[in-house]
């Protein structure tokens, strides 16, 4: 038997393959020690991030943030010493009437507030997203956009399949905005141990090259995903919800073969109640009102179409994995039992499957 560690956050989970295998290993790569802190200052200060005394500056953060990722937000900012606060535009009050449509933009698409806003900065840590390709500061911009353009961006991603980790049309847009309105903006680009390993910054939308850039030599990978595949979704930070890991479960579904097999492991313990509600409005009733409810319908339509053989190694709710057709066990003593012997002899062994880019 070998057994194999399976990477989750701060653990690991040790699953027993019998031999002869052949196990590929599939993760990003980490950098060395950098001053960071030393880099996040001088990025707030170039870009002239120092509100005057008494003041905060005002952060528009990408719309799929996790809470685990805004306490790391909350953490870089205490140490640029830097005092702030998360701009909520569907609780503040517009007083004054704003609409600007965004010239030339693919979409009829309607800014419903005003991006040049007093001390606005535009946050986000730049990684993939089910809906919008790649998420991060330019898609914080998505918060302003009117309702009704808002849900013609979620039903064109549902429909035409916007790529996971492909950059998209939609980016072109918001990045006009960015440049056309010298907009200040920060971006983030974090490395497999949950390490921040690039900041970048200014008043147009170059940090968004500069963090895929580096993104894509942290985890763009060229391997071909083999007929049995274990995955790791790669733990807090990345999958807090259960929601949020499936788009790790996504990316090896849509860049592996029709029917394959797939063990995929992730906990995602938090806010279960939520996850539950937008299960059932999105998948019951098909509603997709949210980036969330949006994200469940893209990954329910990918399983229908590829049907891959799935077993979540996981404690969520049978009713969730249900809802998605998939079968779930508690306990990595069976999770090979999911897989014929014939088919154990050649495995992808995905560490961070929510991060990991596929060259395709």
């Amino acid at each position: 038997m070998v057994e194999v560690w399976l990477p989750y956050g701060d653990t690991e989970v040790p699953i027993l393959i019998p031999e002869p295998v052949d196990i590929e290993e599939i993760k990003g790569r980490t950098l060395l020690d950098i001053k960071i802190e030393e880099m996040i200052k001088d990025q707030f200060t170039q870009l002239d991030l120092t509100p005057e005394q008494g003041q905060k500056l005002r952060m528009v953060i990408e719309p799929e943030a996790t809470a685990k990722q805004k306490e790391l937000l909350e953490k870089i900012f205490f140490t640029a010493e830097v005092s702030w606060e998360e701009v909520r535009f569907g609780q503040e009050s517009n007083k004054e009437s704003f609409k600007k449509p965004i010239k030339d933009a693919h979409l009829p698409l309607t800014l419903d507030h005003d991006p040049c806003s007093e001390n606005l900065v535009f946050v986000g840590i730049f990684r993939p997203s089910l809906v919008f390709g790649f998420t991060g500061f330019l898609t914080s911009l998505y918060k302003l956009l009117a309702r009704k353009s808002r849900m013609e961006i979620l039903k064109e991603s549902i429909e035409l399949e916007t790529g996971y980790g492909k950059e998209n049309e939609l980016h072109k847009d918001f990045a006009k905005v960015v440049d056309e309105n010298k907009l200040r903006c920060l971006s983030l680009v974090v490395d497999s141990t949950d390490r921040v390993v690039g900041v970048f910054s200014g008043r147009d939308s170059r940090p968004w090259r500069l963090s895929k850039e580096l993104y894509m030599d942290l985890w763009e990978s060229d391997a071909r995903l083999k007929a049995s595949v274990i995955a790791s979704s790669g733990g807090m930070i990345w999958d807090n919800h259960f929601i949020d890991s499936l788009r790790g479960l996504y990316n090896v579904v849509l860049n592996g073969e029709d029917k394959q097999r797939i063990i995929y492991l992730t906990d995602s313990s938090a806010g279960l109640e939520a996850d539950s509600t937008l299960f059932w409005s999105a998948l019951k009733r098909g509603r997709y009102r949210s980036v969330s409810t949006a994200s469940i319908v893209k990954i329910r339509n990918l399983l229908r179409e590829k049907r891959p053989r799935i077993t979540l190694l996981s404690s969520i709710p049978h009713a969730l994995t249900n809802a998605l057709r998939i079968r779930r066990i508690g306990s990595s003593d069976r999770a090979l039992s999911a897989i014929p012997a014939r088919e154990r002899r050649e495995v992808s062994l995905v560490i961070n499957a929510c991060e990991t880019l596929f060259s395709r």
